[in-house]
């Protein structure tokens, strides 16, 4: 600004030093409408600046009330993580769910029932009957006793028993594996089962 003011000054110096007064009233109107120049131009200067100042505090206060409204919601989203890890059906649910697979694998293992009831449907159907019964891992073993009945010989009920069950493979729960031992006397017949859970 000072040495906008000593140009002007200089101008003004040099303009009254002039002995012409066309080119000093010319001078002294470039002087002035240079002046105003630098005046409306600094006017103009500072109220951008102005302008500037007020849009970015405007622009920051905006900003600082979204950050807290966003922190807001970010504690309630907290809170109700918070409640839900707490909540005990939530918690038996995520439990139940990570253990699903191994929960099905163990009911269709122990569908001993199911095996139990086809064994006696074997039984009633071929005459057949138990002695003993054992399941461990996928694998029935048990003792088989057909009896001598009306005139049918007990070696020919187990005959018909492991020929239905190796022609019909797909019907049955179990796959037959070969009959190892078969034992008889005048009265029955005694053969040893061995049935893997398909």
């Amino acid at each position: 600004m000072e040495n906008l003011n000593s140009s002007i000054e200089n101008l003004n110096d040099a303009v009254d030093n002039m002995s012409n007064p066309i080119w000093q009233n010319w001078a002294r109107q470039a002087s002035v409408k240079s002046s105003n120049a630098y005046f409306i131009a600094s006017i103009i200067i500072f109220a951008f600046s102005i302008l500037a100042t007020v849009f970015l505090y405007l622009s920051n206060v905006s900003t600082d009330w979204k950050i807290s409204e966003t922190n807001s919601k970010i504690s309630e989203f907290r809170q109700t993580i918070d409640d839900l890890k707490n909540n005990n059906q939530i918690v038996a649910y995520n439990i139940i769910k990570d253990a699903l697979p191994n929960i099905e694998k163990s009911i269709n293992e122990s569908k001993v029932q199911n095996y139990v009831n086809e064994l006696a449907k074997i039984s009633r159907k071929y005459k057949i009957d138990y002695s003993w019964f054992s399941y461990s891992n996928k694998k029935i073993t048990t003792s088989a006793i057909s009896a001598w009945g009306n005139n049918i010989d007990g070696i020919q009920k187990v005959s018909e028993f492991i020929k239905d069950y190796r022609t019909t493979p797909n019907n049955n729960i179990f796959t037959l594996d070969p009959v190892s031992s078969i034992t008889w006397n005048s009265a029955q017949r005694s053969f040893q089962i061995n049935l893997t859970v398909k």
